[in-house]
């Protein structure tokens, strides 16, 4: 069959694999939606954490079954695309999650629009970064990675590792209760990987057996980081959407970026006609890609851990009933206004509370002091401008525990006891 037969048939699998995989997923969460809460709930743990583990692979099994099955004329070795897809999983763990470590933004930078499209970017392009070396340096230099198509074959099947890992990871850290909303969630992801994975793989297809310059590794990883950052913004305007309510509109943004990436690959792909090497021409180096690649990663790394620094040494001002409490931006809340958790940055542990008064400024402090009485000493109560100041010094509470030195600001308004804290170690 000649070349561009097998090209065309290569595309159609590639829609029929993203659009099979898109339409059975959605029909999985619609019907995991009619599930009850409460009778999932009630199931065995171990049984529960059988079906979120399946869960999680669902996406991949349909993709790979698809491109199996359509890509009958040049099928790519099985071995290959499954090795790569494992290989994609392993990285997940082992070089995604600590290179995000590194840039992760506070989660206050989901309120500010810029701060947003920059996070997306940066993790697009650790992402698409890693899937080129991963394709780079086990297929691309063999004789089997022969036409523009096969990058994209492979570079999916690394994403859609690193997808699948990824939803693992997430379903596995939360108690899950809604099957349907958690499969919408571990979709969405997967629906972005793929389509960064068509982004690298299109452009290793220019690398090998094309012949474009290097430069086009900056267009793989800014291309990957763009699919990211455009995911990311058109799912914040439909979170603001009056439509929220129904699972499967969180799939929509993504679902829509897949669709708009394999269509501008495809077009791409076809307007590029027969890609073969002219006799006699001198070939090029098919690494002639890579020092680029290098080289904006490193910078997006270093620039998106200087900016997360920026973030988290930065303060910011958080109204808590009469009280202003300045804190670490990096302790914030998703959604401006809202009040933080109990949470720990350099050791210092944050916390912000408000329980109904027991009647008076001076009941709140008594209750407050008492409460602190067990185990701790308590100095004498300090009146400050903004309410009623309790330091104490607590014991150790169980083993690995430490002696920590508190202070907590204590007033009363409108029927309400408010409080903060900071303490740290002794």
């Amino acid at each position: 069959m000649a070349k561009s037969n097998i090209q065309r048939s290569s595309i159609s699998g590639l829609w029929a694999a993203g659009l099979g995989m898109l339409i059975g997923v959605t029909g999985i969460v619609a019907a995991l939606a009619q599930i009850d809460g409460a009778t999932f709930s009630a199931l065995n743990p171990i049984v529960r954490g059988g079906i979120v583990l399946g869960l999680s692979v669902i996406p991949a099994v349909l993709w790979l079954a698809i491109i199996v099955i359509q890509d009958r004329n040049a099928p790519e070795p099985r071995t290959l695309v499954i090795g790569l897809f494992v290989l994609g999983a392993v990285l997940m763990g082992g070089a995604v999650r600590p290179l995000e470590s590194v840039v992760q933004q506070s989660p206050w930078a989901d309120a500010n629009p810029s701060l947003l499209l920059l996070g997306g970017l940066i993790r697009g392009i650790i992402i698409a970064a890693l899937t080129y070396v991963t394709v780079r340096w086990t297929v691309l230099p063999t004789a089997t990675f022969d036409q523009p198509i096969d990058g994209l074959v492979y570079g999916v099947a690394v994403t859609m590792g690193m997808a699948t890992a990824d939803g693992m990871s997430y379903l596995l850290g939360r108690d899950i209760r809604m099957l349907g909303a958690a499969m919408s969630v571990i979709t969405v992801d997967v629906l972005v990987y793929v389509a960064i994975g068509a982004v690298v793989g299109y452009v290793l297809g220019m690398l090998k057996p094309g012949r474009a310059a290097g430069w086009v590794g900056v267009v793989a990883l800014l291309g990957g980081g763009g699919v990211w950052a455009v995911n990311d913004v058109l799912d914040q305007l439909v979170a603001q959407s009056p439509v929220t309510g129904a699972v499967w509109v969180s799939m929509v943004p993504a679902a829509l970026v897949l669709v708009a990436v394999l269509a501008l690959v495809t077009v791409l792909i076809r307007r590029g006609g027969t890609t073969a090497v002219p006799q006699g021409a001198v070939l090029l180096p098919i690494g002639r890609a890579d020092w680029y690649v290098v080289v904006l990663l490193g910078v997006a790394v270093l620039g998106g851990g200087a900016l997360r620094q920026q973030g988290l040494d930065a303060t910011q001002s958080v109204t808590h009933g009469p009280l202003t409490v300045v804190v670490p931006t990096g302790l914030l809340p998703v959604v401006p206004g809202i009040a933080f958790p109990a949470q720990s940055r350099g050791g210092v542990l944050y916390a912000i509370g408000e329980r109904p008064s027991a009647g008076s400024a001076a009941a709140d402090v008594a209750r407050e002091h008492i409460a602190l009485q067990e185990s701790c000493y308590i100095y004498p109560i300090v009146s400050v401008a903004a309410g009623s100041v309790i330091e104490s010094v607590c014991l150790p509470r169980g083993d690995g525990a430490v002696t920590t030195h508190g202070y907590l600001l204590v007033n009363t308004a409108e029927g309400t006891t408010y409080t903060v804290s900071v303490s740290g170690a002794e």
